[in-house]
């Protein structure tokens, strides 16, 4: 037989203070030798540290097949291999309870052992420590008590409740509760270094989710951040509306109020606004109306604008940015000189401007429009306006990469 130099497994985890990752990995080495054996009908029966031995190059080797029992197929079914305490050679803190009450062994049998084994290596300590004194009480516990969970066991140690659930399943007391064979056992290992549930876990959808939010966190963080901008640009809108609807209910008032509007013209508006039936519809009969008194003071082109570029966000929202660029020219034609340089709230909608001229494609002007009402936000303090614009402008920067890669591949 081939000469093994090496570590005993649980001293060579212990002594190289190997992380639980490391430890794991190693152990699902184990788990394929032990496989191996089982693919020849050999279950091993006495696993335990001293006979799994781990070399300089961190390979474990399984030894000592001394009691083995060979499993031939048509046996499987009868009682083979029975083995009771006091009567056949076992280690009895690591027999399975079959073992102890001369119950058939199988493949299942040494994965209880190996369950008893990863306890240990993960904990330092045994699933039910051994009392020489009293091996009617141990072999009690290991027959019908319960084994703590090794982070309950190891507080320190840190074991998550994934790696907890696959040792308890692999110490299951009925041998039809453990894992099917030591390849099962390896696979939910991997199952859990790789961030995917584990099938000792019987968990719902929220522990589904957060498995799944951990293996992609880069794209589930990248979604959200788009959908909070999408949302941050539909509040956008919604503000710019409900100003359309206040300046339209001021102006109203104003209307109202003026010795100058004629009796016909306030009929008209009225008539306008009752067959509108929608914001957008709202809007373009108030700016009719307003062109009807012919007034050009402050206060109604003020609401013509506002009215104006309501329609021109609404157009944009519905995705009509070359309509909403020409509803947001006609505002600034309309509101012309009469407001200040310095104005946040003509800066915010020259930055939903230029979000249309950059959905028309009329990139370089976009950049003018953005980069003017990112000034004014910024002098004015509206840091959420400030917030937008900067996102716009680097929406703007990444459309502009995409048409110079466009143009340096040749395509039209």
């Amino acid at each position: 037989m081939e000469y093994v130099e090496g570590q005993k497994l649980t001293r060579y985890c212990a002594d190289d203070k190997l992380s639980l990752e490391s430890k794991l990995r190693l152990f699902r080495s184990v788990l394929s030798a032990v496989q191996s054996a089982h693919q020849s009908l050999i279950v091993h029966r006495d696993l335990k540290p001293e006979n799994i031995l781990v070399t300089a190059d961190g390979i474990p080797k399984l030894l000592d097949f001394g009691i083995a029992k060979i499993l031939e197929p048509d046996s499987f079914a009868q009682n083979v291999g029975k083995t009771r305490a006091g009567s056949s050679p076992m280690t009895l803190v690591y027999a399975a309870p079959e073992q102890l009450t001369g119950r058939p062994v199988s493949t299942a049998t040494d994965v209880y052992s190996l369950g008893v084994l990863l306890f240990e290596i993960l904990t330092g300590e045994l699933p039910y420590p051994p009392e020489p004194a009293n091996t009617h009480a141990l072999v009690h516990a290991i027959c019908r008590e319960q084994p703590m969970r090794p982070g309950r066991a190891a507080p320190d140690s840190g074991i998550p409740r994934d790696v907890d659930a696959i040792v308890l399943k692999a110490l299951e007391k009925s041998p039809e509760e453990r894992y099917p064979s030591a390849a099962a056992m390896a696979e939910d290992i991997e199952r859990f270094l790789s961030g995917h549930p584990v099938l000792a876990r019987q968990a719902g959808t929220g522990y589904r989710l957060r498995k799944f939010i951990g293996r992609h966190r880069l794209g589930v963080a990248a979604s959200v951040l788009a959908l909070a901008s999408l949302l941050a640009f539909t509040t956008v809108l919604a503000v710019q509306n409900r100003r359309v609807i206040e300046e339209r209910d001021r102006a109203l008032r104003e209307v109202a109020k003026s010795r100058a509007v004629k009796v016909e013209n306030l009929n008209q508006v009225g008539r306008l606004f009752l067959a509108a039936r929608q914001l957008d519809d709202g809007a373009l009969a108030f700016e009719r109306a307003l062109e009807m008194t012919g007034s050009d003071d402050g206060p109604n082109r003020r609401a013509r604008f506002e009215s104006l570029t309501g329609l021109a966000a609404t157009a944009l929202a519905r995705g009509d940015p070359a309509g909403a660029v020409e509803l947001f020219e006609r505002g600034f034609s309309v509101l012309g000189s009469g407001f200040r340089s310095t104005d946040v709230e003509v800066a915010a909608t020259r930055s939903d401007y230029g979000v249309a001229l950059l959905e028309s494609g009329r990139l370089e002007e976009a950049g003018v429009a953005l980069e003017k009402a990112e000034q004014v936000l910024v002098a004015g303090r509206d840091f959420e306006g400030e917030r937008l614009a900067l996102e716009r402008l680097a929406l703007l920067a990444e459309r502009r990469r995409d048409a110079a890669a466009a143009s340096e591949g040749g395509i039209p």
